[in-house]
């Protein structure tokens, strides 16, 4: 595992957010990031690549994606509850 000095990661985060058109910056902690933030940063190869994860990137993004809709629909009270599959 790679170690990423804290502040080389928040440039990181901030370049790739900006590029996303998200306002503001990462200027505090990163565990202030939403669910969305780290979607759009784990969708950015580079960024990925950063990590050197060893996982394929494409399935692990699509399924965070679901927990994310999943996520939003629980904290959102979606009147329609959950799905069987859920």
């Amino acid at each position: 595992m790679v170690r990423i000095p804290q502040a080389d990661f928040k440039s990181k985060c901030n370049e790739i957010l900006g590029v996303s058109g998200i306002e503001g910056d990462i200027s505090g902690d990163v565990a202030d990031l939403s669910l969305g933030d780290y979607l759009r940063l784990l969708e950015n190869q580079v960024f990925w690549d950063l990590l050197s994860i060893k996982v394929d990137r494409a399935p692990f993004v699509n399924e965070l994606h679901e927990v994310r809709k999943i996520r939003n629909r629980v904290m959102h009270f979606d009147q329609d509850g959950l799905k069987d599959g859920d």
